[in-house]
């Protein structure tokens, strides 16, 4: 049976341990989480080149051409971006779209059309720019909860576990839902 002083330094060490542990998960998550958010724009952006590479080929392509202008990004306040580039159907110009989310109003990856990024609430700001071939221009803003991937190829719901894994990684609890192609 340990003595009183034997106890005292086992009751040490293992309060040493405790705090050398907290220390690191505190030193380590924020590389991870930064880590998991570069993985985020990974996904995102390789997926979309590959499809808008593909698009013409493609038995999904339904006429509209779409130009990445600014691919997937999240900026220092942890908000996630895209800007997209569409002809307007009777070619009549063109518009200039861009979203954007906080990473922590995220709650769903979720395919429907597309593969869509959803808040619970609507903290997606999508700005849209239409550029008139008559020299018109209109700009409007409007709130949603639904980040518009621009991914719809079928097949693709690794995708989506990539990325639920990613954002919860990075400490967002993020759900897949439901799953439609």
């Amino acid at each position: 049976m340990p003595n009183l002083h034997q106890k005292i330094k086992l009751t040490n060490v293992r309060s040493t341990i405790i705090k050398t542990v907290c220390i690191l998960v505190a030193v380590v998550m924020p590389f991870a989480a930064k880590s998991q958010k570069k993985e985020i724009i990974n996904i995102l952006n390789s997926a979309l080149k590959y499809e808008l590479k593909h698009q013409y080929s493609s038995l999904n392509f339904d006429g509209d051409s779409t130009v990445l202008l600014h691919g997937f990004i999240i900026d220092a306040n942890g908000t996630l971006s895209v800007e997209i580039k569409k002809t307007l159907r009777n070619s009549e110009g063109y518009m200039i779209e861009k979203q954007s989310v906080p990473l922590n109003k995220v709650a769903y990856v979720i395919k429907d059309i597309n593969v869509i990024v959803e808040s619970k609430n609507e903290d997606v700001v999508i700005t849209t720019r239409y550029f008139y071939k008559d020299g018109r221009k209109k700009t409007e803003t409007r709130m949603s909860n639904l980040f518009f991937t621009h991914l719809h190829f079928p097949n693709n719901e690794q995708i989506g576990n990539r990325l639920v894994k990613a954002f919860k990684i990075a400490g967002y609890n993020v759900e897949k839902t439901y799953w439609y192609d």
